[in-house]
């Protein structure tokens, strides 16, 4: 409705001082010619001129506001006023979508380090996708560091150059209720209830010195140590969960064992790295020399409120991915 009546007001702004110009133009006109009135003797403009040339003055100035407006507001909008915005809504290709399946097969542990990806070919026509399909996978997966090519065939070796990354362990806890895969076992130097350090304070967000939950570990696969972690977790959970003060392996691992006994859980998580140098108790723990290179990274789980369940630092020997 607003529509219509604006348009219909546009309509007559626009035609009538075109039509009316022509009407108020003669009297205009009269306006500026001297009539004489009887008995005066004087020369006086005719009143219906001036009226005229008013209108067209009033319904001119009427015609640049609406044309200023019809910029300005809806219907009328301009171009350069639409935002658009990019869309992309496409699936992956199919060599990346087999990448991703068979990259969760080795991380979980189904394709353990030294066994055999089927051949490209068996690979094509389980996917059902051309071979040149399935040999493009093969090679992202190798580029990866995941297997390795030879003229034997592909195997995997996963465990010989990489480790895991804080998320795909949570992943792994989310999915299979193991922080561990078969091939990798965790051994706990100790776990107390300790006074905060000013940075784990820092982003736990509680007072420097306040009750937390310390647990120092080593990850193994095989008998090779890969990962040196330390867990920071909120004081409050050894009385909830007095698991967490033993030194005993948690199948599901501290964050598991923490909904399972308390429904508290991981809504979102952060992670970053660096490269420094290791120290005394780090190249004890991995087996190099103090000093020699390594990826130092902190991990940080939190809850759905916002509070930080799990602070994780960790550090990983040169020479590995992540």
């Amino acid at each position: 409705m607003v529509r219509v009546l604006r348009s219909t007001a546009v309509l007559v702004v626009f035609t009538f001082p075109s039509c009316a110009a022509r009407l108020c133009a003669l009297c205009a006109a009269r306006a500026r010619a001297p009539v004489c009135m009887p008995g005066e003797g004087v020369t006086t403009p005719c009143l219906w001129g001036v009226a005229g040339w008013w209108v067209v003055r009033v319904l001119h100035r009427a015609q640049a506001r609406t044309w200023a407006n019809l910029w300005a507001t809806p219907p009328f909008v301009r171009l350069e006023d639409i935002a658009v915005k990019p869309r992309l809504d496409r699936p992956q290709p199919p060599y990346l979508q087999i990448v991703d399946k068979i990259t969760a097969q080795i991380k979980s542990g189904e394709l353990p380090d030294g066994s055999w990806l089927p051949p490209v070919r068996e690979i094509a026509e389980e996917y059902g996708v051309a071979f040149t399909t399935a040999a493009k996978a093969v090679r992202r997966l190798a580029a990866q560091g995941l297997v390795e090519t030879s003229n034997r065939g592909t195997r995997v070796l996963f465990g010989l150059t990489s480790t895991y990354t804080p998320r795909e362990r949570l992943d792994a806890v989310r999915r299979t209720g193991r922080i561990y895969p078969p091939s990798d076992r965790a051994q706990v130097y100790s776990s107390e209830l300790v006074r905060a350090p000013e940075h784990v304070a820092l982003v736990m967000g509680i007072q420097t010195g306040g009750a937390v939950i310390r647990r120092e570990r080593v990850t193994f696969r095989g008998e090779v140590p890969v990962t040196y972690s330390v867990s920071w977790m909120p004081g409050d959970l050894a009385g909830l969960v007095p698991e967490l003060l033993s030194t005993d392996r948690i199948r599901g691992g501290t964050i598991g064992i923490v909904l399972e006994k308390t429904g508290r859980q991981v809504e979102r998580d952060t992670d970053r790295v660096c490269a420094r140098r290791a120290s005394e108790v780090e190249a004890e723990r991995l087996g190099v020399a103090a000093g020699d290179p390594v990826l130092y990274g902190q991990n940080t789980w939190y809850e759905g409120n916002g509070m930080v369940l799990e602070f994780g630092e960790f550090v990983v020997a040169a020479d590995r991915w992540m």
